[in-house]
């Protein structure tokens, strides 16, 4: 989760202030009109992840959701959007702005899909995208399908959902001294 979720989470949310002034380029939804392939990856792992879960299968369920995170990962990696959101020509600007916002949507659809799983993590992966308490109460199974994020989101200073395993380690090791 740390590595592949919380990764994706926040290279794309320290871009997106640093480089877009905070501002998503367009809603997710106008991907899938265009038929974008990670927006038809994330529908097909919300179709195992629900299976699974019908099967109670939670390993699969989760399995199902972090593979389209990791499809998110690649796809960023070969966009490589810290490198075109600095280009002087338009095309890569917006290209790196629209990966941007392929990683986030791909992360609002993993955080519903998990949910049933690790629901506090969920949630708080939801809030890092900008989403109220009310709104992740409100969340449905239908809202893990692609096309959740809109440009007006609001999206917030960026804060860790994961903490490094050194700094769990310290905590403990203080606290039993």
């Amino acid at each position: 989760l740390a590595n592949d979720l919380g990764n994706l989470l926040n290279r794309s949310k320290g871009l997106l202030k640093k480089r877009c002034g905070n501002t998503l380029p367009r809603d997710a939804a106008e991907l899938r009109a265009e038929g974008h392939a990670q927006a038809a990856a994330v529908d097909a792992a919300v179709e195992a992840a629900a299976a699974a879960y019908d099967r109670l299968d939670f390993t699969a369920a989760g399995e199902a959701a972090m593979e389209g995170v990791r499809e998110g990962n690649r796809l960023f990696d070969a966009a490589a959007p810290w490198a075109t959101l600095k280009s002087e020509d338009e095309a890569e600007v917006a290209a790196g702005a629209e990966a941007l916002l392929v990683a986030m949507e791909t992360v609002r659809a993993a955080a519903v899909m998990l949910a049933p799983i690790v629901p506090t993590v969920a949630k708080s992966v939801y809030q890092q995208l900008g989403y109220t308490d009310e709104e992740w109460e409100a969340v449905t199974w239908e809202d893990a399908r692609w096309g959740g994020i809109v440009a007006s989101r609001d999206i917030p200073k960026a804060k860790a959902v994961f903490q490094r395993m050194e700094a769990v380690e310290a905590e403990v090791a203080g606290a039993a001294a």
